[in-house]
């Protein structure tokens, strides 16, 4: 008898309790109410206010206006907010929504993103080849899910304090560590020194840095070129493509229609974004070259062993990585047919 009413006693707790979840069941359950926008954290590689960051920012007004505000992507910060190196793992495991970033500083989460850097056809060709969607698979099981790009860059210099006539001249030559690219420029056996950017301008006055390997934007955005005077051409790897990804299950937890919305969008944003990097990169080269830095040409001979050696070097540490039969479908995927 007293088991029976124990178990009668423990049945109507178990009623009182779930009629007592009920109503914060039914919150979590439920959308964002009519009328409310739905509002995502976004971090990026570089801070407000930044050159390269024009495409992300577009990206966002674009997303809040085509959505009527439905949808809304707010920018928590940079480097300041979430460590450049942290930001693809606060990506997956949730913690943000949305990232702006280099696909060679997040590779070590997902090695085919390095594969942006050596991508030398335009955005719109990269989704014509498949391209985009061996990335987009890449990401996802990653818990990413991969939008597109949001910028072009001309590429990437070593910009130095000394003159140079050969790429054997390089061997030895201090430079602030890069854990995105460095591992590409190993090849030209520099000598990597840790620091932080904000290092990096009294290091090169004071003579403890002899160059850095670096685009454009950032090159006139932090002021290094007024402690820099020559740069080696050509720009290696152009149209090194920073990327926007979403956490996948941020994604999957968009209404189709907002889902949609973003798919049908990318395409147009990247030309328009294309266009307008190619003329902004122009623009700040014309500066760096009025603020007096000089170029320096290699033979013909050496600037074609120069460029060899960073692409080799480059699609080295992707098969590493990933193994050569998945490069070399990489690889085709960048040739238009």
């Amino acid at each position: 008898m007293k088991k029976k009413k124990s178990l009668a006693l423990l049945g109507s707790i178990c009623v009182v309790l779930v009629l007592a979840a009920l109503p914060l069941m039914s919150a979590c359950a439920k959308p964002a109410p009519k009328g409310e926008p739905i509002v995502l954290k976004s971090v990026a590689f570089w801070s407000a206010g930044h050159l390269t960051n024009y495409g992300f920012d577009l990206f966002r007004e674009r997303v809040k206006e085509l959505s009527g505000g439905e949808l809304v992507i707010e920018f928590t910060g940079g480097p300041e907010a979430i460590p450049m190196f942290e930001q693809a793992e606060a990506l997956g495991s949730g913690i943000v929504d949305v990232l702006y970033t280099p696909g060679s500083i997040y590779a070590s989460r997902v090695p085919e993103a390095r594969g942006l850097a050596f991508a030398t056809i335009t955005p719109a060709e990269q989704r014509k080849t498949g391209f985009y969607d061996f990335l987009l698979e890449a990401h996802k099981a990653h818990n990413m899910y991969y939008l597109g790009v949001a910028s072009w860059i001309k590429g990437f210099y070593p910009w130095l304090v000394n003159p140079i006539e050969k790429p054997e001249e390089l061997a030895g030559l201090r430079f602030p560590a890069d854990p995105g690219m460095g591992p590409v420029w190993k090849v030209y056996g520099l000598n990597y020194i840790d620091m932080e950017d904000a290092e990096i301008w009294s290091a090169l006055d004071r003579g403890l840095l002899d160059g850095i390997f670096n685009p454009l934007g950032s090159t006139l955005d932090k002021s290094w070129y007024e402690v820099l005077k020559y740069r080696v051409e050509p720009a290696l790897f152009p149209a090194s493509l920073p990327a926007i990804s979403m956490n996948l299950d941020t994604w999957n937890g968009l209404p189709p229609h907002l889902q949609q919305l973003l798919k049908d969008m990318m395409g147009p944003l990247e030309d328009e974004i294309y266009a307008y990097s190619r003329n902004h990169e122009e623009e700040i080269d014309q500066k760096l070259m009025a603020a007096g830095i000089k170029s320096i040409h290699f033979s013909p001979a050496d600037t074609e062993r120069y460029i060899k050696m960073a692409t080799e070097s480059g699609w080295s540490l992707m098969v590493e990585k990933l193994g050569p039969e998945r490069v070399a479908q990489m690889r085709a995927l960048l040739v238009l047919k």
